[in-house]
């Protein structure tokens, strides 16, 4: 495997968006009823949906011409990773290139993650940079910013695929992230020409994880992740400064053992986001005292435990107001 250059993240990108925009608008009857069949306790043979998957991306490959078969965006999460898995157990390595995107909201280890999960599947695996520079929609932090964020990263991708003969990209989206929420990303992923085979067969996060667990991936225990950039209410500019903060404190907080976290920065006033059952654990002595400490250093001048608890959706508050 090797570390490429870094591409440019304009160019001329395939054309598929009809395709897509059917196959995304046909996955919602199927997305319903396996959520469904999940949400009953029901066992749900996830060695069927492997065998569809391994299916789809053989037939995606088969329509992607010469070349390698296969570009797979990934990002070291069990998502893709267990997507990539697929395509090597369709394909075969030879005939699949992964791409990596690392951008200013990277989360630490993600790039990592991601390199070592193409190593153990024995892909090439390409590293895309992206700027900041390249991100000027996403750091002017407005309502679409996921769908800026994403057009920039998968543009980079799909150019760097091109570069490499690799016309077919797909990528992790599960029914659960696409369902009953406000997900501009995969409006762009649908109009670049992306695939997104979890959404076309209906294959839920709960059957994601139960594969990935049975191929003893190791991104099937790892945490969930997301951007950096959630952690700064939607309105407010992205900051590399107000990153770093939130970075920070997050890192700090994992080294005290909490867990289920999200430090969202609003100005000079730090919100954490926390599970219910360890709210009482933040005012103890001494971790009290040593969080507000931490959070001085990042130029905090109040700190607040958010009663609502953590949510996966939470960039956003309006709480806008500078402090």
């Amino acid at each position: 495997m090797t570390d490429h250059e870094k591409p440019s993240a304009t160019g001329d990108i395939a054309a598929k968006t009809a395709t897509a925009a059917t196959a995304a608008t046909a996955a919602t009857a199927a997305t319903a009823a396996t959520a469904a069949t999940v949400a009953t306790g029901e066992t749900v043979d996830a060695s069927e949906y492997w065998k569809s998957l391994c299916d789809r991306l053989a037939d995606l490959a088969g329509d992607s011409g010469i070349g390698t078969g296969l570009g797979i965006a990934l990002s070291g999460g069990v998502d893709s990773s267990l997507l990539l898995a697929a395509a090597v157990e369709a394909l075969g390595p030879d005939r699949v290139a992964a791409f990596t995107a690392v951008t200013p909201f990277a989360v630490p280890g993600e790039e990592e993650a991601a390199r070592c999960s193409a190593r153990a599947a024995g892909v090439q695996w390409m590293r895309v940079e992206i700027s900041e520079s390249d991100m000027e929609p996403v750091l002017a932090n407005g309502p679409d910013r996921c769908y800026d964020c994403k057009r920039v990263i998968l543009g980079a991708m799909e150019q760097a695929a091109l570069n490499r003969g690799v016309s077919v990209m797909v990528e992790g989206t599960n029914p659960d992230e696409a369902s009953g929420q406000h997900r501009p990303g995969l409006r762009a992923v649908v109009e670049m020409g992306v695939y997104s085979p979890y959404l076309e067969l209906g294959i839920s996060r709960a059957v994601i994880e139960s594969l990935a667990l049975e191929r003893d991936l190791p991104s099937a225990r790892a945490l969930s992740q997301s951007c950096m950039a959630t952690r700064i209410p939607t309105g407010i500019p992205i900051t590399s400064q107000a990153l770093s903060a939130a970075l920070a404190v997050e890192g700090f907080l994992a080294d005290s053992g909490m867990c289920g976290f999200r430090a969202r920065v609003h100005g000079n006033l730090l919100r954490i986001e926390a599970p219910e059952v360890e709210m009482e654990a933040y005012l103890r002595e001494p971790f009290r005292s040593v969080l507000l400490e931490t959070a001085s250093r990042q130029g905090f001048e109040f700190v607040t435990i958010d009663l609502k608890g953590y949510r996966p959706s939470g960039p956003g508050s309006q709480v806008r107001k500078q402090y």
